[in-house]
């Protein structure tokens, strides 16, 4: 673990799988957002907790952009899961 904060806003995207390609799920992915800067040290964690309420069943990832505070780096963080009919 390093010792770099990192930061990041409130934006994400839902993608969807369809066949062997990942298309972005508008339905999942809000298009407006409020404007915070969120920064976190070392040892530090954050949960956001998005809405599934028009997902469909399917295999889904959850896209996020985090920087490296007093860098020029910038990781595309990625978590994957599965929505399943109930």
């Amino acid at each position: 673990m390093g010792k770099t904060p990192i930061s990041f806003g409130r934006p994400y995207e839902v993608y969807y799988l369809n066949g062997s390609s990942w298309f972005l799920d508008k339905n999942l992915t809000p298009s407006t957002w409020t404007l915070e800067l969120i920064v976190l040290n070392a040892n530090q964690s954050f949960t956001q907790h998005i809405s599934l309420e028009k997902a469909v069943p399917g295999i889904y990832k959850v896209v996020k952009v985090v920087h490296g505070e007093g860098t020029n780096i910038s990781l595309t963080l990625e978590a994957g899961f599965i929505v399943v009919d109930t």
